[in-house]
């Protein structure tokens, strides 16, 4: 089995991360940071994880406090041709 992907929000930053295992190597615990959405000058909040919309994929639901919106993003099963940022499906809302 794999090792896990990581979800991370920089401690008021401004950036979400995708954090990915650089090797397959079971004692090898090094990962890779991408920066999967920034919001600056914002405070990206707690997110929330889950199948929201039940099509088998994780929703990463992730506040940005300072913009006034939540952005939603698809976690898709990652085809081998494919890059994160290219899975990636972006809903804004505004909330008051």
């Amino acid at each position: 089995m794999g090792k896990p992907d990581i979800v991370l929000s920089g401690d008021d930053n401004s950036r979400l991360y995708l954090l990915r295992s650089a090797s397959i190597d079971s004692s090898n615990w090094t990962y890779t940071a991408t920066i999967l959405m920034e919001s600056p000058p914002g405070t990206i909040g707690q997110m929330a994880i889950g199948d929201t919309n039940s099509d088998n994929y994780t929703e990463i639901i992730v506040p940005s406090y300072n913009d006034g919106i939540v952005t939603v993003l698809t976690y898709a099963p990652e085809p081998s041709n494919l890059r994160m940022l290219d899975r990636l499906k972006t809903l804004f809302m505004t909330f008051f």
